[in-house]
């Protein structure tokens, strides 16, 4: 929570700013945690981490979610969480589904190496304004580069070509969490 604030604070531009992404973060991490609590094996499907963050903006047709049940123990369900609520939000406000024509398309997969099962998670926007590579590193571009990458051991690539965001995240899952 300390590190939320923290580098929510040192991103926000105005306290409107922080109050809102803060407020958001929050709500996003107790509801991660709120449906790991209520499952008794402690694990929470992709795709309901994906509905769980979407859902205010699923009209139906805009949004796509597509990928086998595969579940994620807490210390992955916990960052992954955020890292879609990051996205979400970005989304909403500056990319596709922040017009009414934007699409928004959630992929994923999960291949068998020897070194165990890799989840692939591909997050395509089309249809929203034109996109612009970010001026300045926030809270959002921290987490999905820095923090999934040390809690989660992701690789995280994003693609910021005008036609629409495409992010794909590629991580490690346990045993238990490939279904």
């Amino acid at each position: 929570m300390q590190a939320i604030l923290g580098s929510t604070a040192r991103s926000s531009l105005s306290i409107e700013d922080f109050h809102e992404a803060f407020a958001g973060r929050i709500v996003a991490l107790g509801k991660t945690h709120s449906m790991l609590t209520d499952n008794e094996h402690q694990l929470v499907s992709v795709a309901e981490l994906l509905r769980l963050e979407l859902q205010p903006y699923d009209d139906g047709q805009r949004i796509q979610l597509h990928g086998p049940d595969v579940k994620l123990p807490v210390h992955l369900a916990v960052p992954v969480g955020m890292g879609f609520h990051e996205l979400t939000t970005n989304a909403a406000k500056y990319g596709a589904l922040s017009e009414q024509g934007g699409t928004l398309s959630v992929d994923w997969s999960v291949d068998g190496t020897e070194d165990g099962p890799i989840l692939h998670i591909a997050w395509t926007e089309q249809g929203g304004p034109p996109v612009e590579p970010p001026t300045r590193e926030g809270f959002g571009s921290r987490l999905l580069s820095k923090v999934l990458t040390a809690q989660a051991q992701a690789k995280v690539t994003m693609d910021f070509a005008p036609g629409g965001l495409r992010a794909t995240i590629v991580l490690p899952v346990d045993q238990q969490g490939a279904s």
